[in-house]
């Protein structure tokens, strides 16, 4: 029995649509609660600014567009936190051979932050402060 994968399953419509996965480098799916999907609309229609559709990701990494998207050119963009930005630009046409988009896109952890000690002066001495500045009594 073949295993169905569930961001292929869309609606089978003459209608476009996109969908897609988001993956490591080395192909485990990436998932977050704050993962986004940015598709915006890079066809200008009229004189309309580029629309851009927010969707989020499922707990297994995928997406999937509800609507139907009108033929064009789009960028698809994942926004998940600790990795870094992942981008692909992909068209979508009026035939029926290029009306639905199913991507994958490739995600790298960001690099972690090294954090580097500083010393610090714990002694005391008599008449100095921190970093060894001369403490003076006021003069009254």
């Amino acid at each position: 029995m073949k295993r169905l994968i569930p961001w292929l399953l869309l609606a089978s419509g003459c209608a476009p649509t996109m969908a897609g996965r988001l993956t490591t480098q080395t192909g485990a799916l990436v998932a977050s609660p704050d993962a986004r999907v940015n598709i915006t609309n890079l066809t200008p229609h009229g004189k309309a600014a580029p629309a851009t559709l927010v969707i989020a990701v499922a707990r297994d990494g995928t997406f999937a567009t509800r609507a139907e998207l009108p033929p064009g050119d789009y960028l698809v963009e994942a926004l998940v936190p600790g990795y870094t930005l992942a981008s692909k630009r992909v068209q979508i046409g009026d035939d029926s051979s290029s009306s639905d988009a199913h991507l994958t896109l490739m995600l790298k952890p960001l690099a972690q932050a090294k954090v580097t000690p500083i010393g610090v002066n714990t002694s005391v001495d008599e008449g100095r402060g921190a970093g060894g500045a001369t403490l003076m009594p006021p003069s009254l």
